[in-house]
């Protein structure tokens, strides 16, 4: 993955989903900030792109911008379709998967500490 394209230590005033334009058939990855306490990954797909089953360390939020996402929680077997200001929180190594149900923008945030 590219390196940070912010440092917590600096402002900017940016439109996210034109950092990161849909691409026709991928997923595209933006890396925002990464610091000892948070991350931030800007995430646009296509419609039909997936992101299969996975989990992470740290809780998460998700946060839609634009478009439309299914948000399935894996132990639960909810999912969830979730679209622009739509938001979850996630607890530490929740098993998930993500797929768009319309050409999409999101953003994802790790909370580390």
């Amino acid at each position: 993955m590219a390196p940070p394209l912010y440092t917590p230590d600096q402002t900017s005033f940016d439109n996210l989903c034109d950092m990161a334009p849909v691409i026709d058939g991928a997923i595209v990855t933006k890396p925002l900030i990464d610091s000892p306490s948070v991350k931030q990954i800007l995430f646009s797909m296509d419609k039909g792109q997936e992101l299969s089953e996975h989990c992470a360390p740290f809780s998460a939020t998700v946060a839609v911008l634009s478009g439309q996402i299914e948000f399935t929680i894996k132990d639960t077997g909810h999912t969830q379709t979730m679209g622009p200001n739509d938001w979850l929180i996630m607890k530490p190594s929740e098993t998930h998967r993500v797929v768009a149900t319309e050409p999409c923008c999101f953003l994802l945030t790790l909370l580390k500490k």
